[in-house]
């Protein structure tokens, strides 16, 4: 956005063609952001339910062998 704001284009001379242009990315970065959370949220329940289902088959195990 500095490059965009920088240069010699007289259309970006007006101001609402700046608000969008920040308001844009400032929404491109909460998108970003967004997907990431979700994406470490949905790692987190992966990683969880691998650790649970191996806790639960290690006890399952024991149970068998009394």
């Amino acid at each position: 956005l500095s490059t965009l704001f920088n240069s010699n284009d007289p259309n970006l001379a007006d101001s609402l063609v700046r608000l969008f242009a920040v308001l844009f990315g400032f929404g491109a970065i909460g998108v970003i952001n967004t997907l990431l959370f979700v994406s470490s949220f949905l790692s987190l329940l992966s990683k969880s339910k691998t650790a649970s289902t191996a806790v639960g088959y290690a006890v399952f195990k024991k149970s068998l062998k009394r």
